[in-house]
This record gives structure tokens, C-alpha cells and sequence, in this order.
């Protein structure tokens, strides 16, 4: 009978142990967030000047890289029209070579036969009157001026250029700016800078020769422009147009941003509401079945011990004692566990009391614990459970996690706001948990720290901020700030 009793009693151990474990497993991250009513999250402005920010940045960003974007492509319009500009004055030179000049170009011109030079001139010379043309020579190979618009040139000898030669062997044409100070332009002085384009013709045994045009530069620069001016307006309107189409864009992309990250807010608090009134639910049918039939079951197995008869065997004693104290044990662990899961004191008999209680496991393991609290009144239900929570997460990290032997709990208030405190002697964060802690773009923490990064983002809610850094003491300090009075300490 007695050995049927201690089997039994730790296999109750073991199911509340069982349960102790679960239940601290699911609620030990939990934070506590007060509610908040939805008609209060934000405002028609407030929601306007949370998104006016983003929406300006983009903005500002894509302002900036159209504006990039119409300088380059107002310059590649730039060149593109000079281009275009140049290439019409080739295409000129050479429609006059092959329409012009070739069918009336001889040995006997590239000899400066006089005879065939006046009859060239006189076929050649009004057909080639052009008043975008400032001049026209034809070159031999070897330097010799054969023909011109201007007489006094017509058989005088000029170095020819690499790139005149090379024209001359290869063929096609070739256009360069030029100035008109070199020997061979003395007749064109009132043109400081043209165009010069070459093309190469031939007689009809083959000689080859080179055909030049002077093109006023200022009439290449006024087409370019003419283009320019056609074009660059329409690409820059159009850049503004884009601009202004992506505005409206913006702001009802980050507009569903931000309604999706307040569904989620909401969704958020509604869950750990839920989860509130679930951990009620479970602290009640905990302490008003298993920890008082476990309580029983201790005051029972208490009072058998004791009234052991002489004859009671060494080994049947021991069972009974061992099931007696295991069942106490978990008692203790239950209701320790009923304090983590729902803080019945707290709504008792306050704050100070409530802190206590936390405290006490870590005095029980030995650690140095001082918990100081100041509260000219109580604070509302809602600061004072995000309080506890956070008191209570900061405590859990402490046993679990900091190796401390001095933990300092402090609580003040000073109107408008109430000052949490819990410093320790432990090992401090690493740099990967404080970087968790500290960036608000990091990816969501798991395991340990998810508990203080919720409630930090709580504390917000609130109007309030939680700190998390280095502690006088040497370890870890958790500082929660509620009220407009957050610069202060």
C-alpha cells in the first residue's frame, strides 16, 4: 500500500513537472500588452505625417535621379544633334563630288592645263555657289591646289595632313574642326573656326584627288541646336510627367505598407490579449484543481509519515518520505508557476508586492536581491501590468541566463511618468544580442531576447521607451521609461 503510494506520488511529480515545463516553455516570452483602442492608434494627420516622410524621401531620391537622368540624356541629345549636323554636311560634300565634279573632272584639271581649268570652272563654278559652302578646294596627291572658288589659290602647294592622306588612299570622307590660321587659309580669315569635310573623287583613268568644303561651324552649331530644342523639351516633360505619376504611386504603396504594419499591430495586441485571458484561465483551473489536489495529497502523505507504525519497513518509510517531498516540490514549482503565468498579487495588493514575489526565487538560489519601490499612489491597470511584465522579463533573463549573484530592483514614479529599473552583476549581452536589441531593422529575435524586443516595441505603445544596456553593477541593465518624462535620469 505505502509503496503503491509513492509510485504514485511521482508520477504526479513527474506530470506536474511535466507541466511545469510546458507551461514555461510557452509563457516565459510572453510579454504583457496593455490595450490599446483601435481609434486611438492614429489619426487621419498622424497617419498623413508618418507617411509624408517616406513618400518625400522618395521623392527627394527620384527627383534627384531624373534629374540625372535629363542631364545625360539632354547631353547625348547634344551630341547626337552635332553628330547629325555633320553627318548633313558629308552628306552634302558628297552628293556635290558625285553629282558635281566627277563628271567633269580630268587628267587634264589635276595637270592645271589653263584651258581645261577655265572649262572646269565655268561648268564646275556656279553649281558649287552655295551659301552654306565658305569654300571649296580640290587637292592632288601631292599637295597642289587644282581648283578653287577663290583663284588666287589654284596652283599654290600646302603640306597635306595624315588625315587628308589618309583619304586619299582609302577613300570615303572625313570631317574636322579647324581653324582658319594655317597658310592655306588666308583667304578665309573672317572664319575663325569651321568644318572642314573631304571626300575623295577621281578622274576617269583613275587619279585620284581630294574634294574639300569649309562649312561655317556657327551653322553646324545653329542645325544642332534646332534639333536640341526640338527634342530636349519633350524628354524632359516627359521625365517630369514620369515624376509626378510615380507621387500617387508612392503614397498608396507606402500607405499599404503602413495599414499592413497596423493589421499587424492589432492582430498582434488582439493575440496577446487572448493569450492575457488564457493565462487567467490556466492560473484558475491550475490553482483550483491540480495545486490543491497536490496540496491534498502533501498534507496527507505528511500526516502518513508520521503515523508509520513501529513496524513499518526502512525501505517502504523511504518511499513515502521521498513521494512526500517530491509532491511538496512540485507544489512549490506549481505555484511559483502560477505567480509566472498570471500575477494574482498584483492585482491584490500592488506593485511593491508583486515585485517581491519575483524576487524571491532568486533569493531562494542565493542571489543578493534589493527591490525598492516608490509609488506615491497606484499606477493605472494598463502601465501597471506593462511594469510587472517587463520587471518579470528582465528577472527571467536574470535566472536563466546572467550567472548573477546581485540583482537591484527599482521603482519610482515622478508625475507624469514611472521609472523601472532591474540592474545585475551577471555576464552582460553579447554583441549579437545587443545588436537585436538595439537596431530596429534587425530581423526578428527568437529564444531570449524576443521577450524584451516586444516589449520594448509595448513600451512604445505606451509613450514610453525600454533600455536595454550595460548596468553600474557590471551585467545587464533593463530601464523602462513611461510617461512624457522619458528624457529624464
Amino acid at each position: 500500500m505505502l509503496v503503491h503510494g509513492a509510485a504514485a506520488g511521482e508520477r504526479d511529480r513527474g506530470a506536474a513537472g511535466e507541466l511545469t515545463g510546458r507551461l514555461r516553455s510557452h509563457w516565459a516570452v510572453r510579454p504583457y500588452a496593455a490595450p490599446v483602442p483601435e481609434s486611438g492608434r492614429s489619426g487621419g494627420g498622424k497617419e498623413r505625417q508618418s507617411l509624408a516622410r517616406p513618400v518625400g524621401l522618395f521623392a527627394l531620391t527620384s527627383a534627384l535621379a531624373l534629374a540625372v537622368t535629363a542631364v545625360a540624356v539632354v547631353v547625348l541629345l547634344r551630341d547626337s544633334s552635332r553628330s547629325e549636323a555633320i553627318k548633313d554636311a558629308k552628306s552634302l560634300t558628297d552628293t556635290y563630288a558625285r553629282t558635281v565634279v566627277v563628271p567633269e573632272l580630268t587628267d587634264a584639271v589635276l595637270d592645271l592645263d589653263p584651258k581645261a581649268t577655265a572649262e572646269f570652272a565655268a561648268k564646275v563654278g556656279p553649281r558649287l555657289a552655295d551659301p552654306r559652302v565658305i569654300r571649296i578646294k580640290i587637292w592632288r596627291d601631292d599637295g597642289t591646289i587644282v581648283y578653287s572658288d577663290e583663284p588666287r589659290l589654284i596652283g599654290r602647294a600646302f603640306e597635306l595632313e595624315e588625315e587628308l592622306q589618309a583619304v586619299l588612299k582609302a577613300g570615303g570622307d572625313e570631317a574636322e574642326i579647324g581653324d582658319t590660321h594655317n597658310a592655306e587659309n588666308e583667304f578665309e580669315k573672317s572664319e575663325d573656326i569651321v568644318l572642314e569635310v573631304y571626300t575623295r573623287v577621281q578622274t576617269p583613268s583613275g587619279r585620284s584627288a581630294l574634294f574639300e568644303e569649309y562649312v561655317p561651324y556657327d551653322a553646324v552649331q545653329d542645325q544642332s541646336a534646332s534639333i536640341w530644342w526640338a527634342f530636349a523639351p519633350i524628354v524632359v516633360a516627359a521625365l517630369a510627367l514620369l515624376w509626378l505619376v510615380q507621387l500617387p504611386v508612392a503614397w498608396s504603396m507606402a500607405r499599404r505598407i503602413r495599414d499592413g504594419q497596423n493589421d499587424r499591430e492589432r492582430l498582434l495586441r488582439r493575440a496577446l490579449d487572448a493569450s492575457d485571458t488564457e493565462r487567467r484561465r490556466i492560473a484558475a483551473d491550475l490553482h483550483n484543481g491540480v495545486v490543491q489536489t497536490m496540496a491534498g495529497a502533501a498534507y496527507s502523505l505528511g500526516a502518513v509519515e508520521n503515523q508509520l507504525p513501529p513496524d513499518t519497513s526502512a525501505e517502504a518509510a523511504q518511499l513515502l518520505a521521498d513521494a512526500s517531498s517530491a509532491t511538496r516540490g512540485s507544489l512549490r514549482e506549481l505555484r511559483t508557476l502560477l505567480v509566472d503565468i498570471y500575477p494574482a498579487r498584483l492585482r491584490e495588493v500592488g506593485l511593491e508586492a508583486a515585485l517581491h514575489d519575483l524576487a524571491a526565487p532568486l533569493q531562494a538560489r542565493g542571489v543578493a536581491t534589493r527591490v525598492s519601490v516608490e509609488l506615491p499612489e497606484r499606477p493605472p491597470e494598463d502601465v501597471e501590468a506593462l511594469i510587472y511584465r517587463t520587471a518579470q522579463e528582465a528577472v527571467h533573463n536574470v535566472r536563466d541566463h546572467a550567472s548573477a549573484s546581485h540583482v537591484e530592483v527599482s521603482l519610482i514614479a515622478d508625475r507624469p511618468g514611472w521609472h523601472l529599473t532591474v540592474d545585475d552583476d551577471g555576464r552582460g549581452l553579447d554583441d549579437e544580442a545587443r545588436a537585436l536589441l538595439d537596431s530596429h531593422d534587425a530581423p526578428a529575435p527568437t529564444g531570449e531576447h524576443m521577450g524584451l524586443r516586444l516589449l520594448r516595441e509595448n513600451a512604445a505603445d505606451a509613450d514610453g521607451v525600454l533600455e536595454i544596456g550595460g548596468s553600474p553593477l557590471g551585467g545587464v541593465r533593463v530601464r523602462l521609461i513611461i510617461g512624457r518624462s522619458t528624457g529624464a535620469g
